[in-house]
């Protein structure tokens, strides 16, 4: 990426889709390593100046980031807004099914049952699609909101079935595991509950960051902790 921007920078007659492009792709990068305000900078930066160029492939795919983004900051409407923006786009159809899962994963962080519900049907239906990617991330998220709405033996084996599969993603791997942290944390486990987190936060140094699972996870901890002063 480096090379890249160095060459860009190099040249008098910018091509304007290379450099839109190389913009979404220093925000993907971002957003993984851990810059996130930088990230969403610049996601929304190329969300908005595709839009004026008309470039549609790329809007969809940074208006996609974008929901996913601020999916973590916990903004539904500004998730939403993003999300409805992909589906009227024809270029960008290969990413509704992750804004749904963006919308997913605010409604699941949400107050109320309604909310929680809406998004276990959703995390639910995207289970057999056949990017692995996107069904495991599903999966991990399930066994949270199933956490969320107080059915811990299903969340359990969500999140024990993720586990066993063969290929999970660094951050689903730590999703779920959050979701084992906070069922131990249900059954007072304490051990294991610290175990789960341990485990799950060593999952993003070497994988893609995601603020709202490490947050849970930190939580975990935090949670385990306040227990045995209370105790």
């Amino acid at each position: 990426l480096e090379r890249a921007e160095a060459l860009e920078e190099g040249v008098s007659d910018r091509d304007p889709l290379f450099a839109l492009r190389l913009m979404l792709a220093r925000g993907v990068l971002d957003l993984v390593s851990g810059r996130f305000a930088n990230g969403l900078r610049a996601v929304s930066g190329a969300r908005t100046a595709a839009h004026r160029t008309g470039d549609n492939f790329t809007r969809g795919m940074a208006a996609m980031l974008c929901s996913s983004a601020l999916a973590q900051l916990g903004d539904l409407a500004r998730v939403e807004d993003a999300a409805g923006e992909v589906m009227l786009l024809p270029e960008a159809t290969g990413w509704i099914d992750y804004c749904a899962l963006n919308v997913a994963l605010v409604k699941a962080a949400a107050d109320g049952a309604r909310h929680v519900r809406e998004a276990i049907v959703t995390f639910r239906a995207l289970l057999d699609r056949q990017d692995r990617i996107l069904a495991g991330a599903a999966r991990a998220h399930l066994a949270c909101a199933l956490v969320a709405a107080g059915d811990f033996d299903r969340a359990e084996r969500e999140a024990t079935n993720l586990l066993e599969q063969g290929f999970v993603i660094p951050y689903a791997q730590a999703g779920a595991l959050g979701a084992l942290a906070q069922v131990a944390i249900h059954r007072g486990q304490s051990a294991a509950a610290l175990a789960f987190a341990a485990h799950g936060l060593e999952a993003f140094t070497s994988g893609v960051r995601h603020f709202w699972t490490e947050s849970l996870l930190h939580l975990a901890v935090e949670l385990v902790d306040y227990q045995g002063q209370t105790h």
